[in-house]
């Protein structure tokens, strides 16, 4: 029988503690090394909404994958961890409100159906009546009857105490500062005054996989952003985000404005935003970007200008130029894994990306996951 090996893997994200929670399914010994508080950056960031994705290429195939294990997972996960992950299907409207607005919403309304997400055009009294929130302005939306909702903080907590249920560790406050080697394999990575052995090393450290892959010796090349591995071109777009608690009512259904995404919570709130902003590894809240959500959220929910805001967060989120995640061994190590660039669909991609990480490591690698291998790079 075959010695399951020792994997180490650096962030605890979502996508780290998603990998480390399949890892731990499957018996592998599993480390996580991170250097903050688990979900802490862009995982504690996010809306947490969910869905599935139209078209036909393997993202979207990644990504409806992904979007369909989360009833059974969520269940799994709040048995273990004894955390509540607040999984709801919400629906979502996406809305209208001038006739330019109409015109690119029935574009995308049509693009829907073909792609098979179930869908309905609503004229705006239907709209209202399933939120009535909603700006008596509407002149159009279609409604998505299978969109959900998470809390990804606590989402992030159960697939981090579950695993720790497991028998995976999880080391805090600790930063990797190196690979080890034993000729072209990786056998572990350095830490301030330590080494960490292990078989395989999993880096899914977020906005700052290229920048650390570079600092540890991978082949890299000069960005805006500073030195980036060159299979792992990850860099940072920030995100904000504010949490807003309605004078009355919170909202029935998630709601779609323009690039504006408000989400409901569970206990009446509404995640309202986000931005998306190329300004490298600045994490502030911003005046401007506070602006730019709260004008989206009051034009297509004005009784939202009586709301309190309980806090504001802003999150790095890690891109690619091709704006797919990478997911696999990089060219010439096997033993050296990269699971990053989610952009912003790391909560909804965390189950699939942590099953094909795991499947990949115990020897049984899904034919999906070659579409996103960092070997793509190879000619960039």
């Amino acid at each position: 029988m075959s010695v399951k090996p020792t994997v180490i893997v650096i962030g605890g994200g979502v996508i780290g503690c998603s990998i480390a929670f399949y890892l731990a399914k499957c018996g592998v010994t599993t480390i996580v090394v991170e250097r903050g508080r688990i979900g802490a950056e862009a995982s504690a960031a996010a809306s947490g909404l969910l869905g599935p994705s139209s078209g036909d290429q393997p993202y979207d195939e990644l990504a409806t994958n992904s979007y369909n294990m989360f009833p059974r997972l969520t269940e799994e996960l709040e048995e273990l961890s004894n955390i509540p992950t607040e999984f709801f299907t919400c629906g979502m409207l996406e809305v209208a409100i001038t006739d330019p607005e109409v015109l690119d919403l029935s574009k995308r309304f049509t693009a829907l159906r073909l792609a098979g997400i179930e869908t309905s055009w609503l004229e705006p009294r239907e709209a209202l009546d399933l939120e009535p929130q909603l700006t008596q302005n509407t002149v159009g939306a279609i409604y998505m009857p299978n969109i959900s909702r998470v809390n990804n903080r606590q989402l992030c907590d159960a697939f981090a105490i579950s695993s720790l249920k497991m028998g995976a560790e999880f080391r805090h406050g600790v930063e990797v500062t190196g690979l080890i080697k034993d000729g072209q394999r990786v056998i572990g990575v350095k830490v301030p005054g330590d080494k960490i052995l292990g078989d395989k090393v999993v880096i899914a450290a977020g906005a700052w996989t290229g920048t650390l892959g570079a600092s540890m010796g991978l082949e890299h090349f000069q960005s805006p952003y500073g030195p980036l591995a060159k299979y792992a071109p990850v860099y940072p777009v920030r995100g904000q985000n504010t949490n807003l608690q309605p004078p009355q009512s919170g909202l029935k259904v998630a709601l779609g404005y323009q690039d504006g995404v408000f989400v409901p919570q569970s206990n009446g709130s509404i995640v309202a935003g986000p931005t998306l902003e190329e300004v490298g590894f600045d994490s502030r809240v911003t005046a401007g970007g506070l602006r730019y959500i709260l004008n989206l959220a009051t034009t297509a929910i004005p009784s939202l200008e009586n709301s309190n805001i309980n806090w504001t967060i802003a999150g790095l989120r890690p891109s690619t130029p091709d704006e797919l995640p990478i997911i696999g061994s990089l060219p010439g190590f096997d033993d050296l894994i990269i699971a990053s660039g989610h952009h912003r669909s790391g909560i909804n991609l965390s189950p699939v990306t942590g099953k094909l990480i795991a499947d990949l490591i115990i020897g049984n690698p899904s034919p999906l996951i070659k579409h996103f291998s960092p070997t793509r790079f190879l000619h960039t």
